[in-house]
């Protein structure tokens, strides 16, 4: 993976590299008062009826694009992970990841719906 992925992106597999594309791989057990964003995975998927497998694939379909990009808004701006970190999470290039977080911070002002369920999910999480 971490040879393909740096062939893919024509970067030299560092050892950071290789942590950022492998972690998805290797589930680390963290405690309970840990932030967790599974929660606020489930959370999203469950707000619109999805399955969360589907919401952390690829397919572009919009009942699964909006949903993806509501989760890596909230996961950036309510756990503070990185960019990579996100993308790690969802089998993507973090690129990708800015554009989703880019267009909801644009959109959220203008869309209301979006904001109410944006809102909504941060207090189901407790945010």
């Amino acid at each position: 993976r971490v040879i393909r992925m740096s062939e893919l992106f024509n970067t030299e597999p560092t050892l950071q590299f290789a942590k950022d594309e492998l972690q998805i791989l290797i589930k680390v057990k963290k405690p309970k008062e840990d932030n967790n964003y599974e929660n606020a995975l489930s959370v999203v998927a469950d707000m619109y009826q999805i399955p969360q497998a589907d919401m952390l694939g690829k397919s572009r379909q919009e009942k699964y694009v909006t949903p993806r990009h509501i989760s890596m808004y909230v996961l950036k701006s309510k756990y503070d992970l990185t960019y990579q970190q996100i993308a790690a999470i969802f089998s993507c290039h973090h690129t990708s990841v800015m554009s989703g977080v880019a267009k909801i911070e644009k959109d959220i002002n203008e869309n209301k719906e979006l904001r109410l369920a944006i809102e909504t999910v941060l207090k189901k999480i407790g945010g």
